[in-house]
């Protein structure tokens, strides 16, 4: 089976983590979530959006349990307003993707959504397919996603990070 993530920027999962820094207690908490779902659903094959936040820690721990990782962007240069070192990270990530798929040729918001579409797509061309999201219930770019998951009827499963324990 196949599973594509979307979620949240760190802005709404407990920060962003500067070099050398440990990384907050939501991330880790998330992280392992992330883990769990891996276990538990043993994809093939995992695509992530490739944003800050959940969509690059789901992107490492896939790569981490050598998963392969296809990477949906929205357009080529979306990391380059992003602090240096996560650009370095993003790159890195990209370099060991399985497949790269630059969704628009447009650095506007609405790419954003054409790559969101991409991913669902991609889940649902054949049905028995996840996608993993890490959703607070609030509006933006993952509740748009999700809006199209259940118009195209994908299988979704939740991480709530206010119900991740401690």
């Amino acid at each position: 089976m196949r599973l594509a993530g979307t979620g949240h920027r760190p802005d709404k999962l407990g920060g962003y983590t500067r070099p050398f820094q440990e990384p907050s207690p939501v991330e880790l908490r998330v992280r392992a979530a992330i883990r769990d779902a891996f276990f538990e659903l043993k994809p093939d094959a995992v695509m992530s959006g490739m944003a800050l936040g959940f969509d690059t820690w789901l992107a490492q721990e896939a790569l981490g349990l050598g998963i392969p990782l296809h990477a949906a962007v929205p357009f080529e240069g979306q990391e380059l307003r992003w602090p240096e070192y996560a650009q370095t990270v993003y790159r890195k990530l990209l370099k060991r993707c399985t497949a790269v798929t630059f969704v628009s040729n447009h650095h506007n918001a609405h790419a954003f959504q054409v790559r969101n579409v991409f991913m669902v797509d991609w889940l649902t061309m054949r049905g028995d397919d996840v996608l993993l999201t890490c959703w607070d219930g609030s509006g933006g770019g993952t509740f748009n996603c999700l809006q199209y998951a259940e118009y195209r009827k994908a299988r979704v499963r939740r991480i709530d990070p206010a119900t991740l324990k401690p």
